[in-house]
């Protein structure tokens, strides 16, 4: 049964719900967000060109005279990535950094690290709340957590996306292949990731890898680094004009349909609505998400 304190509060209604979708039960952190971010971007807070980019590109967009308003800082959280909001918190946060009605850069800076932090206690708290006795969570659980998080990603893709986490994470693994056979400790005709895959799937996943695994989930929108691939393969294809984007009324489809899945007008329309597409160019960033929505549907069609 879901844990209250793992759901996010149910957002407001905003003056652009055309832009939102429902919050799901365990808010994702917002793509572009890297476990690593505040080591390889230390930022000087009053001076936005030293933030970590997507909190730069964010700022310019609804920064006017160096402030920006209370009432944008749901924009600026959307442009930074985060793709749902909890209003309440943004109204309280914003009130707890200062009392006027537009907060300068510092105050912003201060007022976007407040809000992240309390995204990522939530995202911990869901794995500690699942973690076993040797604090590690089941491949089970974790399919749980991302579904929890409003990504629907199949097992092979959960499991491509430990294997890329586990690896990211212990760059000493690849020293293995070279230093257990002379061990002894490896049969010849089995590889060393062959068998420290069967025992992280066995064990569990750390919070290490877990923290990596989200940061790959999100980013990804929840694809495996060949699905990913193949979906900008198929994107470039169609960009004939090479735009970075696509016309929605001539190329969506089509493009849907060469990847070998079947689309009708009414989902398509349907898809580019839960994507957040409402101009008549789809970029790749949009289409994957886009994608994401699609096998979304087709995955509850098939349970």
């Amino acid at each position: 049964e879901e844990n209250e304190r793992d759901r996010a509060p149910s957002p407001v209604p905003t003056s652009r719900p055309q832009r939102r979708t429902s919050a799901p039960k365990i808010m994702p952190p917002p793509k572009g967000w890297s476990v690593s971010e505040e080591t390889e971007w230390p930022a000087r807070p009053s001076d936005p060109s030293s933030w970590a980019p997507r909190l730069q590109g964010a700022y310019r967009q609804v920064a006017e005279d160096d402030r920006v308003l209370k009432e944008r800082l749901d924009d600026m959280l959307y442009a930074a990535g985060h793709r749902h909001t909890w209003e309440q918190a943004v109204f309280q946060l914003a009130a707890s950094v200062s009392e006027q009605p537009h907060l300068v850069a510092s105050e912003v800076f201060l007022f976007i690290q407040r809000y992240e932090e309390r995204v990522i206690e939530g995202v911990t708290r869901a794995f500690k709340r699942r973690a076993s006795v040797n604090n590690k969570i089941s491949f089970t659980k974790l399919e749980e957590i991302s579904q929890d998080m409003g990504f629907t990603p199949l097992p092979h893709s959960i499991s491509q996306l430990i294997d890329e986490a586990t690896q990211a994470v212990n760059e000493g693994t690849n020293h293995a292949e070279e230093i257990f056979p002379e061990l002894g400790y490896v049969h010849r005709n089995r590889r060393v990731s062959d068998i420290l895959k069967g025992i992280k799937h066995k064990d569990g996943v750390s919070m290490q890898v877990y923290l990596k695994f989200i940061e790959l989930l999100v980013n990804r929108e929840g694809f495996s680094k060949a699905e990913a691939r193949a979906i900008e393969r198929a994107f470039r294809k169609f960009d004939r004009d090479n735009t970075g984007g696509i016309q929605v009324a001539n190329e969506i489809k089509l493009i849907i349909h060469w990847l070998g899945f079947y689309i009708d007008s009414q989902m398509s329309r349907k898809l580019l609505e839960d994507a957040s597409v409402h101009s008549g160019v789809v970029t790749l960033s949009a289409f994957m998400r886009l994608m994401r929505s699609h096998r979304a549907t087709e995955y509850a069609h098939t349970r």
